[in-house]
C-alpha cells in the first residue's frame, strides 16, 4: 500500500515539474547603450558620444542625447538632439552649441527609442565653457496687435521654453512654443511703443533680429449716445483691442470696469458721481495705453421730487418723482433704515415708510443713486385719532382705535386712560394698557381691571395715545359696570 501511494505522489510531482518547464517565460532582451565622456570642450559647445552595447531585436525608431542641469535629464522635458531611425553603427555623437551656460555643470544621457519604451544610458557630468548664440532668420508676423503669437524662425533655440528670453524693446514675452529651430511668443500687454528690435537671449548669448516690430496700437473709433443720463449704457466701438478683459473707463473723476469688452467694442455704464455734470471726453485705460473719445458726451443732470401731502407717517407709500434715472437703481432710506421698493417705473418710484425708526423730528428721507445722495430732508410727522369702537366698553373688553401716525411696532405705542380733567401721565392720574394690536392706521387694546379708580362722576377716561414723542387725545371712553 506504502508503494502505491509513493508511485501516485511521484507521478504527480512529476507532471507538476513537467507544467512549470511548459510555461516558463523567455524574457526579451532590451536594447542597451552607453552614454561616453564629452569631449571638445570650448567656449562654442561640447561634443557628446555615446556607444550602443546590444541592439536586441526591437526596432529602434528615434535615438540622441538629452542634456540639462539635473541628473537624469529627460528627452520628453529638457534640451535635446534627435534623429529618426536606426543609427548606422554601434557608436554616434553630436556637436552641441547651444543652451550651455558657461560654468555650469550639466549632466547628458543618450537614448534610443523603440515603439513601445525609451531606453537611457548612464548620466554623464560635465562642467560647460559656454555655447555660441542663438540665430534670428526672421519673424511673422511683423505687426500685431497686444496679446498676438509671433513665430521666431532660427537656429539654436532651447526646446524649453523658460530658457529662452524674448524681448520686445525692453519687455520680456510669454514663450508658449519651442523647439531648437523656432518660438511662438506672445506680444507683451505691457509694450507701449510702436516699434521695438525684438531680441533673443539664452544661456547668457543673445541675438537681435534685423527687422524691428511694430505695434498696431488700440484706438476709439465712435462713442454713441453722445447724450446720455446716470447709468445709461455708452458704447465704444474699438479696434486692434487685446482679448485682455482688464479694460477700464474714466468718466472724468470716476473710473468704473468696463461692463462688457470684446474685440470690437466696449460698455459701460454711466457713473453717479461725476463732478461735472455737463459735457466730458471718456477715456479708456487698457494697461498702459490710455485713449481718449474725440467726441464729448453730454451727461443729463437728474432731478427728484418726493410727492407728501401735508404728512409722512409710517408704512406711508412715498412716491419719488424724477427725471433721467431711467436706468439706476434708486435707494430711499430713512435714517439710515431702507424703505422697501414698491414699484419703480421711468419717471417715478414708490417705497414703503419703514416702521423701524424713531422719528423724533418728522421722517427723515435720504434717496441715493450709486452712493450720491439726490435729495435728503425730513417730513413733517402726525399722530392723530380718527374714532374710538365701541365709545362705552367694560373691564376686560378690546377697543379699537383708527387713526394715522400709529407705529405698526407693538411696543412702540402706548395708550393711556386718565382722568377728567386731564392731569398727567402719574400713577395717580392715568393707568397704561395693554396694546395687544398695532399698525400705521389703528390699535387695539384692553381695558384694565383697574380702570374705576380713574372715571369721573360720568364713568368717563380721558383716550391718550403717544407713539415715540408724538402724542394725540384721543377722545372719551365711557367705562360700563
Amino acid at each position: 500500500m506504502k508503494q502505491l501511494l509513493h508511485s501516485i505522489l511521484y507521478t504527480i510531482l512529476l507532471i507538476a515539474f513537467a507544467d512549470c518547464e511548459q510555461y516558463e517565460a523567455t524574457p526579451r532582451a532590451f536594447p542597451r547603450l552607453k552614454t561616453l565622456a564629452v569631449t571638445d570642450l570650448t567656449n562654442e559647445g561640447v561634443t557628446l558620444n555615446a556607444a550602443i552595447l546590444f541592439r536586441g531585436d526591437f526596432e529602434i525608431v528615434r535615438y540622441g542625447f538629452t542634456w540639462g542641469r539635473i541628473n537624469l535629464p529627460d528627452v520628453n522635458a529638457n534640451d535635446r538632439v534627435v534623429y529618426s531611425g536606426t543609427p548606422a553603427e554601434n557608436k554616434f555623437s553630436e556637436r552641441i552649441s547651444t543652451t550651455l551656460i558657461r560654468d555650469a555643470n550639466y549632466s547628458v544621457r543618450a537614448f534610443v527609442e523603440t515603439p513601445d519604451l525609451i531606453v537611457y544610458g548612464e548620466p554623464v557630468r560635465f562642467k560647460s565653457l559656454g555655447s555660441r548664440a542663438v540665430e534670428i532668420g526672421g519673424f511673422s508676423p511683423t505687426s500685431g496687435i497686444l496679446g498676438d503669437t509671433i513665430t521666431i524662425q532660427g537656429n539654436r533655440f532651447s526646446f524649453v521654453g523658460k530658457h529662452n528670453t524674448v524681448r520686445f524693446g525692453d519687455v520680456v514675452s510669454e514663450v508658449v512654443a519651442a523647439s531648437d529651430s523656432f518660438l511662438q511668443v506672445i506680444v507683451p500687454l505691457e509694450l507701449k511703443e510702436q516699434e521695438v528690435s525684438l531680441s533673443v537671449e539664452l544661456a547668457g548669448r543673445s541675438a537681435v533680429a534685423e527687422k524691428r516690430f511694430t505695434l498696431v496700437a488700440p484706438t476709439i473709433l465712435e462713442m454713441k449716445p453722445t447724450t446720455v443720463a446716470y447709468c445709461d449704457e455708452v458704447h465704444f466701438s474699438v479696434a486692434n483691442f487685446p482679448s485682455d478683459r482688464n479694460i477700464i473707463v474714466l468718466f472724468l473723476d470716476q473710473v468704473v470696469p468696463a461692463r462688457q469688452v470684446s474685440p470690437t467694442e466696449v460698455v459701460a455704464n454711466v457713473p453717479a458721481f461725476i463732478s461735472n455734470k455737463g459735457k466730458i471726453i471718456p477715456q479708456l485705460l487698457i494697461r498702459q495705453f490710455t485713449l481718449s473719445a474725440d467726441q464729448d458726451l453730454t451727461i443729463m443732470p437728474p432731478t427728484v421730487a418726493p410727492q407728501v401731502d401735508s404728512f409722512l407717517n409710517y408704512h406711508d407709500t412715498l412716491t419719488i418723482h424724477h427725471t433721467h434715472l431711467n436706468n439706476c437703481s434708486i435707494e430711499v432710506t430713512c435714517e439710515n433704515v431702507t424703505a422697501p421698493l414698491i414699484e419703480q417705473g421711468e419717471n417715478f418710484t414708490k417705497v414703503q415708510v419703514p416702521a423701524e425708526i424713531d422719528a423724533l423730528r418728522g421722517i427723515p428721507v435720504k434717496i441715493s443713486v450709486q452712493g450720491e445722495v439726490l435729495f435728503n430732508d425730513r417730513f413733517d410727522k402726525t399722530i392723530a385719532v380718527n374714532s374710538v369702537s365701541p365709545s362705552r366698553a367694560r373691564a376686560g373688553e378690546i377697543v379699537r382705535i383708527e387713526g394715522v401716525g400709529f407705529q405698526p411696532i407693538l411696543n412702540r405705542n402706548s395708550v393711556y386712560l386718565a382722568k377728567i380733567p386731564y392731569c398727567g401721565l402719574d400713577e395717580d392720574c392715568a393707568t397704561e394698557v395693554e396694546v395687544i394690536e398695532s399698525s400705521s392706521r389703528h390699535l387695539l387694546f384692553k381695558v384694565p381691571e383697574n380702570i374705576k379708580n380713574f372715571t369721573n362722576a360720568d364713568n368717563q377716561v380721558e383716550i391718550r395715545v403717544f407713539t415715540v414723542n408724538y402724542g394725540t387725545n384721543g377722545g372719551l371712553l365711557e367705562i360700563l359696570p
